[in-house]
């Protein structure tokens, strides 16, 4: 499988040039078999040739965010990394582009930046998100797994700072 993504990217890049959406979703591609087989570095190296890519078509969003999302998941949850928050911050401007801010795919991303905050210590910044993300999900009317997500988000953030009754209030 290796030796055919490999082959792939090597055709891709031959035909439609380095900087092309055919190359960096054949990067995509390769990087995601490397994270799947965890070749980590391999993968990090692929997809960050990918996001370069990317950031020079200006374009395909979708797979901008797909490599985003592959990006973050090779980092660790505890690293102290602001790589992270800005991989995510990304990723929310990418969504609010596409879908604008009144979106669940918004509300989403903006859940995930929260806990990216939680991750990092920086409490202030992940109660706002959260809260934005839980308003915004209450006015879509959609209550279902990512706002139950984002409920469980703030629980953590509140036992992080030894809240214990925020907690229970805010999974009831």
């Amino acid at each position: 499988v290796e030796e055919l993504r490999t082959e792939a990217m090597q055709l891709s890049e031959q035909v439609f040039g380095r900087v092309s959406n055919e190359s960096m979703i054949a990067l995509f591609n390769l990087g995601t078999y490397y994270k799947n087989v965890r070749q980590w570095s391999k993968a990090k190296s692929m997809l960050m040739e990918a996001k370069s890519i990317s950031d020079s078509l200006k374009g395909e969003r979708i797979y901008r965010t797909r490599i985003l999302n592959n990006l973050i998941s090779l980092t660790s949850p505890g690293a102290k990394s602001t790589d992270t928050i800005t991989l995510h911050q990304e990723i929310l401007k990418l969504v609010e582009q596409s879908f604008g801010k009144k979106n669940s795919q918004y509300a989403l991303a903006l859940g995930n930046l929260a806990m990216a905050y939680v991750n990092q210590g920086m409490n202030r910044e992940a109660e706002q998100a959260f809260s934005e993300a839980i308003g915004l999900y209450y006015q879509l009317k959609d209550l279902g797994y990512d706002f139950q997500k984002c409920r469980s988000g703030i629980a953590i953030l509140k036992f992080n700072q030894g809240k214990y009754q925020e907690v229970i209030d805010t999974l009831e």
